[in-house]
């Protein structure tokens, strides 16, 4: 029988655009430190789709290669490993016939291995720890095709690696199609999961539902180690298809994941919808990164209110870690506060003493407060 490659769909498009996005900030920012890194995809599928879209192994060989720091990765004779792994025959042939067609450069080390993913990881992270924190900076990418997903077990061995970090398909059109009405499979939920904390999730419905799997799997997810954020996938048929879910022990590195994401989405609320034309986003009439530093400004002023704290110490606090936040949304919400129709900042004082520059707030203390105005002169 004749094997057919499977089309492409608008929202795995913009799933290759944030692994692409995320990829051109990660490679510069680690390969100028260290001389080897590693990318390993999980479930590889075939490289292609079938009007010859490239799949995620290409997408993310080509974000490295055609990366404008490359050359200069070369020339210190640095290393960039390749793991693609897929349990599906097939396009594991289909996907070492599209490699060899391709040149790629001698620094790439690419490896496919036909096997379950769980099973070449746990031989990985079957070595010692002391062979482990050698492991180099790796960026793993773990998109299943069914609801099984992968057990936090292992997520929860990979998290005592330092540098690295994971995007997962968190399949919830699967999981709650098949998982959650059969009592029998609920065994594969608790392992996705690592607990049974998913199960109130069998007495909600629909949004409510979920934003509730989602949630409790980044807090499965905090809760060995990472910190991290998601993006909606939601289908022609306005149906979350599944959510992208970001882990890593860096603050860094969710940034630029965060700005992956706002990259690829049409509204900046860290979601994509098949149904809206992403050509046309100026008429959807609405743009969640816009509120950002309203909603920002208004948290931070009811929260230090009468305080002074450093900049760098909101950053920290406030925005490294957050879901969605961006350090341009804390200064935007910033100028908001000190320059609004009603002014709430009372005082920005330089560390060093020196006059501030206007709407600077760069090593600088910043007081919290209503600002009192000049009645008007008649």
């Amino acid at each position: 029988m004749k094997y057919t490659l499977p089309p492409i769909q608008p929202h795995t498009e913009a799933k290759h655009h944030i692994l692409q996005y995320h990829m051109e900030q990660w490679f510069p920012i680690l390969g100028r430190t260290y001389n080897t890194l590693r990318y390993i995809d999980g479930f590889s599928g075939p490289g292609e789709y079938r009007d010859g879209e490239p799949g995620s192994p290409i997408v993310a060989l080509d974000a490295i290669s055609e990366h404008s720091y490359f050359e200069e990765f070369i020339s210190k004779g640095k290393t960039v490993e390749f793991l693609f792994v897929d349990r599906d025959a097939q396009y594991i042939r289909h996907l070492q016939s599209k490699l060899h067609q391709m040149r790629w450069p001698s620094i790439f080390e690419i490896d496919v291995q036909n096997k379950p993913f769980s099973d070449v990881m746990k031989n990985l992270l079957d070595d010692t720890d002391s062979f482990l924190q050698q492991m180099p900076p790796s960026l793993i990418f773990i998109d299943p095709f069914g609801p099984a997903g992968f057990p936090l077990e292992l997520l929860a061995k990979l998290a005592r690696i330092d540098r690295v970090e994971v995007l997962i398909n968190l399949n919830h059109s699967e999981l709650v199609r098949w998982i959650l009405p059969d009592s029998s499979k609920h065994i594969t939920a608790d392992r996705l999961y690592g607990s049974s904390r998913w199960r109130p999730a069998l007495s909600l419905l629909g949004r409510d539902r979920s934003e509730f799997l989602v949630t409790e799997y980044e807090s499965a997810l905090k809760d060995i180690g990472w910190h991290g954020t998601s993006f909606e996938m939601v289908n022609s048929q306005n149906q979350t298809a599944y959510h992208l879910v970001f882990g890593t022990g860096n603050h860094k590195g969710l940034e630029a994941m965060k700005r992956a994401m706002r990259a690829a989405s049409q509204t900046g609320e860290f979601r994509y919808s098949d149904r809206i034309d992403p050509s046309q986003p100026i008429f959807l009439g609405f743009n969640k990164e816009k509120e950002y530093p309203t909603e920002i400004g208004d948290y931070l002023f009811q929260k230090y209110d009468g305080q002074e704290i450093h900049f760098n110490q909101l950053m920290v606090d406030e925005i490294n870690w957050h879901r969605w936040w961006l350090p341009t949304d804390l200064r935007k919400a910033l100028l908001y506060l000190e320059n609004g129709g009603e002014p709430r900042i009372a005082e920005v004082r330089r560390d060093d003493g020196k006059n501030r520059r206007r709407n600077s707030y760069t090593e600088c203390y910043i007081r919290f407060g209503r600002v009192a105005t000049q009645p008007m002169m008649f």
